[in-house]
């Protein structure tokens, strides 16, 4: 028996209807996708900040480290304490040996250098202390650093395993009331590079390149994120954490 089979096909109207509607459902859909897709500075950024807050959290809670005084209310209080066998911060009042028939005028540079290294080792402390609790995979090197410059190059004070530069701050958190810059890259050497600007995180836009942000830190433990981005990151995770 013969059998007749018909052939079917798509006309080209139809070929060019489906086009049509692909078309249109990939414009709608491709925005929304990118919108849901994980952002991996801002998810970073997230995780860095978690570790400061926690880091900065028993460091203040710490009483062998930063006793409170009637003087100190915490990483203001740069006196020297042992761990492991290892000295952070600095003794108030250096013994100075002054040379057997010294001039007033070497005694006093003697003095000054003196003063010089006393500063140096207190605005250390904090940078050295808060490295001793974060997982590193560099050296620490927190001796004076800049803040980022044009371009967002800067030499970290250390590196932590996931790849993150930190740059701490150089400093004896004198005043208390003041605020000091934690400096972290989310994606080390690699580019953009980019400044989280300051401003309202009403301005932080949705394609942000930022990779560079700001942490500050006051003497009382107190932190808060100062770009518009890192800003507009925070809120999320406090929107997060309010419905958990």
């Amino acid at each position: 028996m013969k059998h007749n089979y018909k052939k079917f096909a798509f006309t080209m109207a139809e070929m060019m209807v489906c086009l049509a509607v692909v078309s249109v459902l990939a414009t709608i859909l491709i925005p929304s996708m990118r919108s849901i897709r994980p952002d991996r500075s801002k998810t970073m950024f997230k995780k860095a900040y978690g570790v400061a807050e926690k880091v900065v959290y028993e460091m203040i809670n710490n009483s062998e480290w930063y006793p409170a005084t009637d003087i100190f209310v915490g990483f203001d209080n740069t006196k020297v304490v042992t761990i492991n066998g290892v000295e952070y911060g600095t003794l108030q009042e250096p013994e100075i040996v002054y040379p057997e028939g010294a001039t007033e005028e070497q005694k006093e540079e003697l003095r000054a250098q003196a003063r010089a290294e006393v500063d140096e080792k207190a605005k250390r402390k904090f940078c050295q202390l808060f490295a001793t609790e974060v997982n590193k995979i560099s050296a620490v090197s927190c001796k004076s650093h800049n803040a980022p410059a044009a371009g967002g190059a800067f030499e970290p004070s250390f590196v932590t395993s996931d790849g993150v530069w930190w740059l701490m701050p150089h400093s004896d958190f004198a005043p208390y009331q003041n605020y000091q810059s934690i400096w972290i890259d989310v994606n080390g050497s690699e580019k953009p590079n980019v400044i989280d600007i300051a401003g309202p995180a009403s301005e932080c836009p949705d394609n942000s390149t930022a990779d560079i942000f700001e942490i500050q830190v006051r003497a009382d433990g107190k932190m808060r994120a100062n770009g518009r981005c890192a800003q507009r990151y925070m809120n999320d995770m406090n929107l997060m954490r309010n419905r958990m």
